[in-house]
């Protein structure tokens, strides 16, 4: 996918606003250290209008996330 050629996401009738309030709400978590780094991505009839990578992919290096980081996901079973 590329992510160079993003529409506007008022073009497909998300609002800038809101998604701008999400990267903030996952910007806090980051901030306080409940994650090390998230990608967040919206997208909206096939067209994807949003893509912002923020704090590390990896810690011990210092690597910032990227868009195209690939994540495992982990269950835990309590």
């Amino acid at each position: 996918m590329d992510f160079e050629t993003l529409t506007r996401p008022e073009d497909a009738g998300l609002s800038s606003r809101g998604l701008a309030a999400i990267d903030e709400a996952v910007a806090a978590y980051i901030d306080k250290g409940l994650l090390s780094g998230a990608v967040t991505i919206a997208g909206r009839h096939g067209r994807v209008v949003h893509v912002h990578p923020m704090g590390k992919m990896d810690i011990a290096s210092g690597a910032p996330m990227k868009a195209d980081t690939l994540f495992r996901d982990r269950k835990s079973v309590v």
